[in-house]
C-alpha cells in the first residue's frame, strides 16, 4: 500500500485575500452568519510553527494565526497538513 503524501501549506504562503476568506468562512460556520458580514481587519501569523514529534505518526505542523475583526480578536490554530483550522478561540 502506497504511503499518502501530504503537502504542507503554511497560512502565510496564501495570498491575503485567501487568508481573509478562509477566516471569514471559519467564523461564518461558528456564528452561523453570512461570511461577507465578517470584516477581517488584520491577520498576524506567528513566525514559529510547532507540533514536532519524534514519532512520524504524531508529527504535526501547526501555526498560530491571530485575526482581528471589529467585534473581537481570535487565536486560530492552522494545521498545515490538513489545510484547516483545528481551534478557534477569542483572545
Amino acid at each position: 500500500m502506497a504511503k499518502k503524501k501530504q503537502t504542507a501549506i503554511c497560512f502565510n504562503d496564501l495570498k491575503e485575500e485567501a487568508q481573509k476568506r478562509i477566516i471569514q468562512l471559519e467564523l461564518m460556520n461558528i456564528y452561523d452568519c453570512d461570511p461577507d458580514s465578517i470584516d477581517v481587519e488584520s491577520i498576524n501569523v506567528d513566525p514559529d510553527a510547532y507540533g514536532y514529534d519524534e514519532d512520524p505518526k504524531k508529527q504535526e505542523l501547526l501555526e498560530h494565526v491571530h485575526a482581528e475583526t471589529p467585534d473581537a480578536c481570535y487565536l486560530m490554530v492552522w494545521d498545515c497538513f490538513e489545510h484547516e483550522f483545528q481551534t478557534v478561540m477569542e483572545e
